[in-house]
């Protein structure tokens, strides 16, 4: 978790084997950093949504909005 491309690259692999639970586990470890980028807050609200957690979904892209806001990525739930 400390390293986000590393985190990021494993989670997108974990995607790709329907490992949606690993991928969330291990993306939630990564945002619980308080440094944690909007990229990871997405990437977990991406899983959240292929999950069917729309509560969970909307609260993670809005806090990969908030982090960054000029990202268009950010806005696409």
């Amino acid at each position: 978790p400390e390293n986000e491309a590393l985190t990021l690259d494993a989670a997108r692999k974990l995607l790709d084997l329907g490992r949606l639970e690993d991928a969330r586990g291990l993306l939630e470890r990564s945002a619980a950093r308080t440094n944690a980028s909007g990229i990871v807050w997405g990437s977990l609200g991406l899983v959240h949504a292929l999950q069917d957690n729309r509560p969970a979904a909307i609260a993670a892209n809005q806090e990969a909005i908030r982090r960054m806001p000029r990202s268009l990525g950010a806005y696409q739930m």
